[in-house]
C-alpha cells in the first residue's frame, strides 16, 4: 500500500509540475483594427488629390457610393471636405448608437 501511495504521489507531482509548463500565456491582443474595420478618410478617397471626392473615387462596395447623392448638397457630383465630414459624422453617430 505504501508503494502505491508513493507511486501515486510521484505521478501527481510529475504531472502537476509539468502542467504549469504546458499552459502558455495568451499573447497580448493587438488593439490595431484590421483594414476592413477602418473607415476610409477623405484623403484616402480623394485619389487624385484635387480636394474633393468624386463618386468614381468611392469604391463600388462602399456604403458612401449608394448615399453619395444625399450628401452632395450642391449636386456638383463631388463631395467637398464639408460634405464628406457630414457623412463621416453621421456614420460615427450611427456607430455610437449601435454600441448602446
Amino acid at each position: 500500500m505504501q508503494t502505491q501511495n508513493r507511486l501515486l504521489l510521484a505521478t501527481a507531482l510529475t504531472f502537476g509540475a509539468s502542467a504549469g509548463y504546458a499552459i502558455e500565456p495568451m499573447p497580448p491582443v493587438d488593439p490595431t483594427p484590421v483594414a476592413d474595420d477602418l473607415k476610409p478618410t477623405f484623403e484616402s478617397l480623394d485619389t487624385n488629390k484635387d480636394g474633393q471626392v468624386a463618386k468614381t473615387e468611392v469604391p463600388v462596395n462602399h456604403e458612401l457610393n449608394t448615399l453619395f447623392a444625399s450628401f452632395d448638397e450642391d449636386a456638383d457630383t463631388y463631395l467637398s471636405r464639408v460634405e464628406f465630414d457630414e457623412y463621416a459624422s453621421e456614420d460615427e453617430t450611427e456607430s455610437d448608437d449601435e454600441k448602446d
